[in-house]
């Protein structure tokens, strides 16, 4: 390359705490002289990341978290392949680790082709990159102090694009089970899953964030006194089945435990399962499918 020795550097996290709202993002730093023209930032959203092709077509991984999209023009002179060049030094140099990359509009479908009605990269999460033949891009997940980020970053010869993921527990408490949804579903299906209930991270101890869904199965179970309830509780496929399958019955217990030793409801009205991962509600292939399937369920008995 014959740009001087500019390469892109990680942010400190003072650096982080000083960058602006409007800036870059604060795990990374943008290629010298590139400016912004378009920046959004979702405190929790999905997100598909490119991931492969295959039949000419872009291949996707679900996630969700915090998500942060930042497209900027290119500085004068710069070609594709320093710009994603440096990208890759600075962020492998961080740790970030590289499952897929593509170079060229046919190997990476990312204009996509209308008339087979296959999706192009703006169709599918925002990447714009229109339908030059010059395009790069890579994408992988790096470790930080604040969990696990997914990095995308896609070329073409004017603009390039930082797709930033940060997985993250959405935000705890906005929603909880209501009592008179929850006995409808019971009504209509038998069962159904209790929103709202949290414990710590591979762990059985509810957090204080569940009392508001807790109150609301107890008052369902005030107002129909017959009602006897199975507390069933659910895993992803992450780690051993009989780890699993032990985590997800003490977590059922620790619901009983509570409605019954904090909310006054009588035992014998309640029976704790756990199922592990035999019944999930989506795949266990992405951060989002395995969110849903770490539940709690009620179930008529």
């Amino acid at each position: 390359m014959r740009s001087p020795l500019l390469s892109l550097m990680l942010l400190a996290a003072a650096a982080a705490a000083a960058a602006a709202a409007d800036g870059d993002h604060p795990l990374l730093s943008a290629y010298p002289g590139s400016t912004i023209s378009k920046r959004e930032a979702l405190e929790f959203a999905e997100y598909q990341r490119i991931v492969g092709m295959a039949d000419d077509a872009s291949q996707t991984e679900q996630l969700a978290g915090r998500l942060t999209r930042i497209r900027y023009r290119n500085p004068q002179g710069r070609s594709t392949l320093e710009i994603a060049a440096n990208y890759r030094q600075a962020l492998e140099g961080a740790g970030l680790r590289v499952d897929y990359e593509c170079v060229g509009r046919d190997a990476c479908a990312s204009s996509g082709i209308g008339w087979r009605k296959i999706p192009s990269w703006d169709a599918i999460n925002g990447m714009n990159v229109g339908a030059v033949a010059d395009v790069r891009y890579f994408t992988g997940r790096l470790r930080h102090a604040g969990g696990e980020a997914y990095v995308a970053i896609a070329i073409n010869p004017n603009v390039h694009h930082v797709h930033i993921l940060e997985v993250q527990a959405m935000q705890q408490g906005l929603v909880v089970a209501d009592a008179a949804v929850l006995g409808s579903a019971l009504d209509h299906e038998g069962r159904v899953v209790v929103d709202g209930i949290y414990f710590d991270t591979d762990s059985a101890r509810l957090q204080p964030a569940s009392d508001a869904a807790l109150q609301q199965v107890a008052k369902l179970l005030g107002e129909r006194p017959a009602l006897k309830l199975h507390v069933v509780g659910h895993t992803d496929s992450q780690g051993g089945f009989a780890h699993n399958q032990k985590l997800s019955a003490e977590r059922a217990a620790s619901v009983v435990a509570a409605l019954t030793q904090r909310f006054g409801i009588a035992a014998a009205r309640l029976a704790a399962h756990g199922v592990g991962p035999l019944a999930p509600a989506a795949g266990n292939g992405s951060d989002a499918g395995r969110a849903r399937n770490r539940r709690v369920e009620i179930v008529v008995q």
